[in-house]
């Protein structure tokens, strides 16, 4: 801080969790732990004014170190080395030999790319979050006297992220292949953990050897294994491949084209979530669930088949795909989550053949705001649709409402769920199917646009304010082979209001 600094505005070095020492030339009451002026000298060890009063020390293999005099605190790490094996000892700048440390707290803090790190004898501790979200530290060798163990956020979270801690030579688990993917076996399942290639389309390995020799058929990818890759164009997934895991391909920005192989049962959480430039998906036919953020914000991203073997799809999964204009929705989905389509302003055409979605209510939002970019949606309800699900197109939020024009319902569709197409005001026909024997409060309220509507049977219309029809009026034939009256009538079919046919 020199001299001519008078001031330092509010949080202005807050969230700096390395600044472990500052050399105060101003006339500012800068001290170590406060917050004061800015969080300036909160997070450091050693606040000085004189010259030549630094603590730290810099090693060649890229470790920075500070000693006060009495102690040592490994600071932190700025070599590229993703496999580490933590110092003995170090000289201090005062030319003191340090043979045991702490590692201070964010020492490794969201280090990316560190997927192994032995933790020498002379530790004494760690820091609080020294490891946080160092998301692909998968092992840990402890040579030191901490009680470190997997899945634990002890110590600094240092073993908070790893498949593997061990404290005797030779307890590896990993196999690194000569084309740069690295593997964990656990002497049950495999795992990809990493990929260190020069490769920018790939397909993964069919099979891996283990550290024991082991032949390995199927594995996972791990989570965060392709994490925040920008390399990579292109990737196929063979179908030796069980499962995606979280954040498995979280921001690879220039990856372009994905076939997920047969054998994968599930895509994590925020699996693809950022991936920009992806424009082409394909997932394969063993798929039963599509985890939270899956997609999320995959803006190149033009048309998704949803397969038949889906059951689930989690919140905002395709959130913010504003590239995509086709989705074709499988028929053993029945669960959709919160948002899981919101924001995909291009979309043009929904294909929904899922029997049956019963999660949905007030506010699911699942296509809010979809569709508002162009002329509108075209909503076609496949032959295997029995149900349409309640509040399937309804926002409350009238600004961003789905823009939906038109709607074919399928011959097989027996009930319309209560505020389905509720506000769709671009909707201006719609034909009831035969087949249709109830209709919901509010499904078409607030369709301004409404015109024309088709009863391919008009006999036996019955509307109640209460679902039980205790209590019930008989709907005229004749009003309804009115194709404008049938409209005027959905149209003023308000939430409290229940349709029925009787023969």
């Amino acid at each position: 801080i020199g001299s001519s600094v008078e001031s330092i505005g509010e949080d202005a070095f807050r969230y700096c969790y390395k600044l472990v020492e500052v050399y105060n030339k101003s006339s500012l009451n800068i001290t170590a732990g406060s917050s004061s002026y800015g969080y300036a000298g909160y997070y450091a060890k050693n606040v000085y004014t004189e010259e030549n009063g630094s603590w730290l020390t810099d090693t060649a293999d890229g470790y920075c170190f500070l000693y006060d005099g009495a102690k040592g605190y490994l600071v932190s790490y700025y070599g590229e080395a993703t496999d580490i094996s933590l110092p003995d000892s170090f000289t201090a700048y005062d030319g003191t030999i340090v043979n045991s440390y702490e590692i201070n707290r964010y020492a490794f803090y969201g280090n990316t790319a560190l997927t192994s790190v032995t933790i020498g004898s002379s530790v004494e501790s760690i820091g609080e979050d020294a490891f946080r979200y160092c998301y692909k530290l998968v092992e840990v060798y402890n040579k030191s006297s901490l009680n470190i163990t997997a899945g634990d956020s002890s110590y600094g979270y240092v073993g908070y992220y790893a498949k593997n801690v061990y404290t005797e030579e030779n307890g590896s688990w990993f196999t690194d292949t000569a084309d740069g993917y690295r593997f964990i076996y656990d002497g049950a399942k495999g795992y990809l953990v990493g990929y260190y290639g020069e490769a920018t389309a790939i397909t993964l390995p069919d099979s891996f050897t283990a550290y024991d020799g082991t032949t390995v058929n199927s594995y996972e990818i791990y989570k965060y294994a392709f994490y925040k890759n920008t390399a990579l164009t292109s990737v196929t997934i063979p179908d030796s491949v069980t499962s995606i895991g979280d954040r498995a391909f979280y921001r690879n920005t220039e990856l372009t084209s994905v076939t997920i192989g047969n054998s994968v049962t599930s895509i994590g959480d925020g699996a693809f979530l950022g991936c920009t430039g992806l424009t082409s998906v394909t997932i394969g036919n063993s798929v039963t669930s599509i985890g939270f953020q899956a997609f999320y914000n995959c803006t190149g991203l033009t048309s998704v088949t949803i397969p038949d073997s889906v059951t689930s799809i989690g919140s905002y999964a395709f959130e913010y795909c504003t590239g995509l204009t086709s989705v074709t929705i499988g028929n053993s989905v029945t669960s959709i989550g919160y948002s899981a389509f919101s924001g995909c302003t291009g979309l043009t055409e929904i294909n929904w053949n899922a029997v049956s979605v019963e999660n949905f209510n007030s506010n699911s939002n699942v296509f809010y705001n979809a569709g508002t970019a162009g002329d509108g949606i075209a909503v076609t309800f496949g032959e295997s649709v029995e149900k349409i699900p309640a509040y399937l197109f309804y926002v409350s939020n009238s600004s961003y409402r789905p823009n939906t024009k038109s709607v074919i319902i399928g011959s097989n569709v027996t009930s319309i769920g209560s505020y389905a197409f509720a506000y769709c005001s671009g909707l201006t026909s719609v034909t009831i199917p035969d087949g249709v024997t109830s209709i919901g409060g509010a499904a078409f309220s607030g369709c301004s646009g409404l015109t024309s509507v088709v009863f391919e049977d008009t006999e036996g219309w019955q509307v109640s304010q209460n679902s039980s029809f205790s209590n019930y009026t008989s709907l005229s034939s004749a009003d309804l082979a009115n194709t404008s009256t049938a409209a005027k009538y959905l149209r003023s079919t308000y939430w409290n209001y229940y349709w029925r046919k009787v023969k």
